[in-house]
């Protein structure tokens, strides 16, 4: 009798929305009114039906942000061609603007930070900037020489 407390209560007051101390879930009373006309049987068939509704769901949703994404990339490409700019934009490039891999500088935590005396770490460009002959010897082979 108890395992099946909340289902009777909720196929009779259809209006609820919280039942003891837990909230009344969507689907808990459809499935309550099923379990109440078939028992198990026509609650597990209910549930079933309410699965496939909520795939069909989600399917229009994907199918709708597939179709606005497509849209606006169409807009864009319009747009770039109305600026006289390439259909599509150049792909993308790990790399810095206007450095090749050969001659990008050394860009690890170590060499773009360094700590001070009360233990705080500065950007290396302020402390060759800011505080000249405070730089580590390692960082200032980094900065191109001494500071």
């Amino acid at each position: 009798v108890w395992g099946s407390y909340r289902k009777q209560v909720l196929s009779r007051l259809q209006g609820l929305t919280f039942l003891d101390d837990r909230p009344v879930h969507k689907n808990e009373v459809r499935f309550s009114l099923a379990w109440a006309r078939g028992g198990a049987e026509a609650e597990s068939t209910e549930r079933s039906v309410a699965a496939a509704e909520r795939q069909q769901s989600e399917r229009l949703d994907q199918h709708a942000i597939r179709t606005i994404r497509d849209q606006r990339r169409q807009q864009i490409r319009e747009r770039r061609l109305a600026m006289g700019m390439p259909e599509e934009p150049p792909p993308f490039s790990s790399t810095p603007r206007g450095l090749d891999h050969d001659a990008s500088p050394d860009l690890s935590p170590a060499r773009r930070y360094v700590r001070c005396p009360d233990g705080s770490f500065l950007p290396l460009h302020v402390t060759a900037t800011q505080q000249p002959g405070f730089l580590p010897a390692d960082a200032t082979a980094a900065t191109g020489g001494g500071g």
